[in-house]
């Protein structure tokens, strides 16, 4: 009952007050929203920007992927939020994965990754621990590398038919030789 005691000019000062309060509050409101949408724009474009699939987890669960994990491996978010890191590499490299990811690794290493629709493919994960909305979590990037491997494999068969190559003509100059002589 305090405010029937005042005069009218108190109350009016005190609600032009509260009215300036109220505009600095909206002003500052306004530009923590603005920071807000350009963080989210930010982090969207570095998540479709990245080439390679990345992944938050938590106690080894997924709790975010961005754009090229859910393009890579065909699970929605929906579909991707609560599941084991582990569900996206075949059954055989889960225990070595699952390892990796518990105990904190930090280095590249490969595995063999397996899509929705049942496709594998090699690729090379690194992850690493941070927070991430005041939580400590992991974050893991996976990279398809089939045609690294593919190339690799090539350039292995280009070597062994050149040392071939390099034999047969050797053992035709020699041939040529011994004719002569």
């Amino acid at each position: 009952m305090e405010y029937l005691e005042k005069s009218k000019e108190q109350l009016i000062k005190e609600i032009e007050k509260l009215r300036a309060e109220m505009e600095a509050l909206e002003i500052v409101h306004k530009k923590d929203l603005e920071e807000l949408e350009e963080s989210r724009e930010k982090y969207r474009g570095l998540s479709e920007a990245a080439f390679e699939s990345i992944f938050l987890s938590e106690k080894g669960v997924c709790i975010e992927q961005n754009i090229m994990g859910e393009q890579t491996f065909g699970y929605s978010n929906e579909e991707a939020l609560g599941r084991y890191g582990t569900d996206w590499i075949v059954p055989e490299d889960r225990p070595m994965v699952m390892n990796m990811m518990l105990t904190g690794y930090e280095f590249p290493y490969e595995a063999t990754a397996i899509k929705k629709d049942g496709t594998t493919f090699p690729c090379v994960l690194k992850g690493k621990m941070m927070n991430y909305k005041n939580k400590l979590v992991r974050v893991t990037s996976l990279t398809d590398i089939t045609i690294q491997k593919k190339l690799n494999m090539i350039k292995k068969l280009v070597k062994k038919y050149l040392k071939l190559y390099q034999k047969i003509l050797l053992m035709v100059y020699c041939n040529l030789i011994l004719r002569v002589i």
